[in-house]
């Protein structure tokens, strides 16, 4: 990964620990630098999270856990992590699925800045939103500029129809589903989105899918059971803001 030449000194000894991975992205649109840990690196994130502390006035970090594994959880706890919220991600065999194509639906390589922020406010049930120390304007700046991202970034697709989108990240033969945001509700823009980018990725030798949501985002998780996938892991999310 390569890092800005102009990094604070203080800064310098903190993005190569083993336990905490600096994050760039996270930390542009954060203001200050954000980390991420492996839940199976709390050994060493104990004498890290030291160190870091040391180092810098402030930072945030953020873990997900094994919801069942509830010593895990009160450890990061005991460190300081606060829980935020559950996460389920779904998954289906895309050969059980019955997939149609819709030539209404096309693939974009850019979206206007109006629909860009619009479809970044859509994010009201997700885990920066339910983080009450999450300034509201930087979970839209968030999630804008990851939007943004996503059409420059190889392995993803965006697909449009009307006010539906949809992005597509396809590592290996499993397709990702990153994002399906639709502003108008009740006209099938979101089964119809959704049907025809996996149509693709199936045509492209993709296998299975998957789609990660929060545990309280009943909609979304009924949408997709409707659509054959099936509850697969449940993650407990936790961030730690050091100020």
């Amino acid at each position: 990964m390569n890092f800005p030449q102009n990094l604070p000194s203080e800064l310098k000894d903190c993005i190569n620990l083993s336990a905490f991975k600096y994050l760039p992205f996270d930390t542009d649109i954060f203001g200050y630098p954000y980390f991420r840990i492996d839940s199976n690196s709390i050994e060493k994130g104990e004498s890290e999270l030291v160190k870091l502390k040391k180092s810098l006035r402030k930072f945030a970090c953020d873990v997900k856990v094994k919801s069942t594994d509830l010593k895990l959880i009160n450890k990061f706890e005991k460190l300081g992590f606060r829980k935020i919220c559950n996460q389920v991600t779904l998954k289906a065999d895309l050969v059980d699925l019955d997939l149609d194509t819709d030539p209404e639906v096309i693939e974009v390589s850019s979206i206007d800045d109006d629909c860009l922020s619009e479809h970044s406010s859509n994010f009201t049930k997700d885990r920066l939103s339910m983080d009450q120390r999450i300034e509201k304007s930087i979970v839209r700046k968030f999630y804008s500029t990851w939007i943004s991202n996503s059409f420059t970034y190889k392995k993803k697709k965006v697909y449009l129809l009307h006010s539906g989108l949809s992005i597509l990240h396809r590592p290996e033969n499993i397709v990702k589903i990153d994002l399906l945001s639709v502003l108008e509700k009740r006209k099938k823009t979101g089964s119809r989105l959704l049907s025809h980018s996996l149509h693709d990725a199936k045509l492209n030798v993709a296998k299975h899918a998957v789609v990660t949501t929060e545990i309280n985002n009943l909609s979304a998780i009924d949408f997709y059971c409707n659509f054959g996938f099936r509850k697969d892991i449940v993650m407990t999310c936790m961030h730690l803001v050091h100020a």
